[in-house]
């Protein structure tokens, strides 16, 4: 209103939308994405009965066509855009839209045009040596706006990859159709060692193995942290259970909280510094299941997906034959690599896993689900609405036995079967 002058009932869509291209220019702060001031609009009606519900709907631009996918890397040549359009609406039937986005980005704007901007004129898909080889060396490297290296290129073998199938897709069909294909037919300019995964697995291999070493020596540190963010949790929440409501209580962060009224199963306090309610007993419940998660993790060494499939038949006790001596198993389902493991349960692992399956004999009903994010090595537990959560209680009907699971594999004959189907 202040740019363009009128009131709020002459403020348009196409406003909203420009409004929020300029902050998306201008704002890092996180503001950008958010489309509040539409909704309150739409609300309003100020757009009419037929606007859509949020702004993303408008700003979206959908699916693009390949013409539209290819014109975006502007090349010159008119021929080899004709010929790239043809080439993904061909392939356009047999790839998802995300692929064909792929292709379309790799064979129009780092294959052609690169070769367009060092070699202008160019119009033919049979290369010299010497281009190709220069246009390979600078395929290798990340490229700011102004053609300065930045970072080598992850992806190299993948764009390597389409270029290569792309000369190959060229040559196959033009045995069927010789007069549409046949005249661009020339010599692949990508060798089959450029596009061989097993470098970028190794230094993919290597740079895991790096991080590791890396993050090792502040693995007792997290320790810690989850053991004490746990204690502090659990006596905060017992401080709260037992003071009347109203009466002010300290926690072990030093922080002064009041203890809220109401007959509820939960605890709740008042900070009376930040004027935020808190309800102490989520975040005890996070506390402890970010503690389980780290323990389980740390004592056994398996995948967060091997972890997450553990059940209650994975605990397997072997009886050795010379003493008769019962030693308690666990037993990991296949996942990457496809292969079942066992492993010897320590006694610290299974102090966390009687932890575990007490607390979920305790609550008797839909316990919180462990999912993990990785924000550099911040680990965030939330809670879960369903019985499906990864860690629940039997069923009525069940057998008595106590359920920590987590939907099944299937057998490995049965998952070829069916991605046969």
């Amino acid at each position: 209103m202040v740019s363009k002058g009128g009131t709020v009932r002459d403020v348009t869509i196409g406003d909203c939308a420009e409004l929020q291209h300029a902050i998306g220019e201008h704002q890092t702060n996180g503001y950008h994405g958010k489309h509040l001031f539409y909704a309150l609009l739409a609300g309003l009606g100020v757009f009419g009965p037929d606007a859509p519900a949020r702004l993303k709907a408008v700003m979206l631009p959908g699916q693009l066509t390949p013409a539209d996918l290819v014109d975006r890397q502007g090349i010159t040549c008119t021929a080899i855009r004709d010929l790239l359009v043809d080439y993904l609406a061909e392939r356009a039937v047999d790839v998802d839209y995300t692929t064909l986005e792929d292709m379309a980005r790799t064979l129009a704007g780092l294959f052609w045009r690169d070769l367009e901007k060092h070699h202008p004129g160019i119009d033919s898909l049979r290369l010299d040596a010497d281009i190709v080889t220069a246009w390979r060396e600078r395929v290798r490297m990340v490229r700011d706006r102004h053609g300065t290296p930045i970072r080598p290129r992850v992806n190299a073998h993948t764009v390597f990859s389409w270029v290569r199938t792309f000369y190959q897709d060229l040559t196959r069909w033009a045995a069927d159709e010789p007069m549409r294909w046949g005249p661009w037919v020339a010599p692949c300019p990508v060798r089959d060692s450029d596009t061989d995964h097993r470098k970028n697995r190794a230094r993919r291999k290597a740079a895991m193995d790096q991080r590791t070493r890396t993050l090792l020596p502040a693995l007792p540190a997290l320790v810690k942290a989850v053991e004490r963010q746990l204690k502090d949790a659990q006596t905060c929440l017992a401080t709260g259970r037992e003071i009347p409501a109203g009466a002010p209580f300290t926690t072990p962060a030093g922080e002064n909280l009041l203890r809220c009224a109401g007959a509820s199963s939960r605890v709740y306090a008042d900070d009376p510094a930040t004027g935020r309610r808190r309800d102490l007993t989520v975040e005890e419940e996070r506390a402890f299941w970010a503690w389980a998660i780290v323990e389980v993790l740390r004592h056994t060494g398996v995948r967060i997906e091997e972890a997450l499939e553990l059940t209650h038949h994975s605990f397997v006790a072997y009886q050795l034959p010379t003493t008769g001596e019962i030693v308690p198993m666990l037993q990991v389902a296949p996942s990457k690599l496809d292969q079942e493991r066992l492993l010897l349960v320590s006694p610290e692992l299974g102090e966390v896993l009687t932890a575990i399956i007490h607390r979920v004999r305790r609550r008797q009903q839909a316990t919180p689900g462990l999912r993990l994010r990785q924000f550099g090595t911040a680990l965030e537990c939330t809670d879960a609405v369903s019985l499906s959560a990864p860690l629940r209680p039997r069923r009525p009907g069940d057998p008595a036995q106590l359920h920590l699971h987590l939907p099944q594999r299937r057998p490995r004959r049965q998952r070829a079967d069916r991605a046969r189907r």
